[in-house]
């Protein structure tokens, strides 16, 4: 053995005369190319959403650049409107950047204008979440007023909602004749004997819908249609609004065909974690009894998700881009067939 290690120093010393530390010795310059794969574990971290800030693929100010899979056409011309407030800047960026460039047309609702984006400035008192049904009413309205033939179908979201676009536009092809036909959109949940849709989790009016409302409030119906409440239950006041039309547009159940929702009203991480077992008394299960929990509970070609941040939503881009969320497979899971 002594010999052996003998041998090895002098080899050593011959290739390495000058006695240089390791890195600083030549190395073979060879390259071998293998094909690289990319796996969704590599995207996920432990947790119930399954990611941190410090694994977003990309930087905050990075644009998302990757191709979208289905065209501006598909299901029909999209009217977005987002309700935000002044401050909420990166939010706003993050939708311009991710998902908002594929509406149709798109506009902010503020009490002051957004940088470098359309926005309609409601006339409020002032900038108060307890303000939100009355900037809704005139974000409404001015959507019939102004942009009725525009769109096919108006989506109201959050500033912190993230959509999945080719989903939703999917799911859109399931409802034929918009311009001809009421359909009400979103997450349901329901109060005592009345159901409404999370506004978190986005509001969908087809034309038809949004016309009817509008011939209603011009109607000199505006204070029997629309409630004169202060009130930062948007949500369940538009519904109640639209109860009052005659006939009635009533809010559907948007499951897919496995009970599981599309539009995540908690967001895509709560939903998933919630159990009743954990927390019997939490309020979404009287609200929405019939959710189911764990992974279960969302569609794996989920279309919203509330409460995201401005990086969740850049890193949602990248892992639905990647086949990872929202495209038929679950977490770490074997993808299911292509269905919705």
């Amino acid at each position: 053995e002594e010999e052996e290690e003998e041998e090895d120093e002098n080899a050593g010393g011959e290739a390495n005369p000058q006695g240089l530390p390791p890195w600083l010795l030549p190395r073979d310059d060879t390259l071998t190319l293998r094909r690289c794969e990319h796996r969704c574990n590599q995207m996920w971290s432990v947790g119930a959403e399954g990611y941190n800030s410090s694994q977003i693929l990309r930087a905050n100010n990075r644009k998302h650049d990757s191709t979208m899979r289905s065209s501006l056409n598909q299901g029909g011309n999209l009217v977005c409107w987002i309700m935000t407030r002044p401050e909420n800047v990166a939010k706003q960026q993050a939708i311009l950047d991710t998902w908002g460039r594929h509406c149709n047309k798109l506009f902010f609702v503020s009490t002051e204008q957004v940088a470098g984006a359309e926005t309609f400035v409601v006339d409020v008192k002032f900038e108060s979440r307890q303000m939100l049904w009355e900037k809704s009413k005139q974000a409404w309205m001015h959507c019939y007023e102004d942009h009725l033939q525009d769109g096919d179908w108006f989506l109201r979201a959050d500033d912190d909602c993230y959509f999945m676009m080719d989903n939703l536009r999917e799911y859109l092809t399931t409802f034929s004749q918009p311009r001809e036909t009421d359909y009400f959109l979103g997450r349901k949940y329901q109060m005592g004997e009345h159901n409404f849709y999370s506004g978190g989790a986005g509001t969908i009016l087809s034309h038809h819908t949004l016309k009817r409302l509008g011939e209603a409030v011009d109607q000199d119906m505006a204070n029997d249609v629309f409630s004169l409440s202060a009130t930062f239950a948007d949500d369940a006041e538009i519904a109640h609004s639209l109860s009052k039309l005659n006939p009635p547009v009533l809010p559907v159940d948007t499951r897919d065909k496995l009970g599981r929702h599309r539009f995540l009203g908690t967001g895509l991480s709560s939903e998933r974690q919630q159990t009743r077992a954990m927390s019997s008394d939490y309020w979404l299960w009287s609200y929405s009894p019939e959710a189911k929990e764990g992974l279960d509970c969302c569609s794996t070609f989920w279309i919203s998700s509330h409460y995201t941040s401005a990086e969740g939503m850049r890193y949602f881009d990248d892992a639905h881009n990647f086949g990872c969320e929202a495209a038929g497979v679950f977490p770490l899971g074997p993808k299911e067939p292509a269905t919705l």
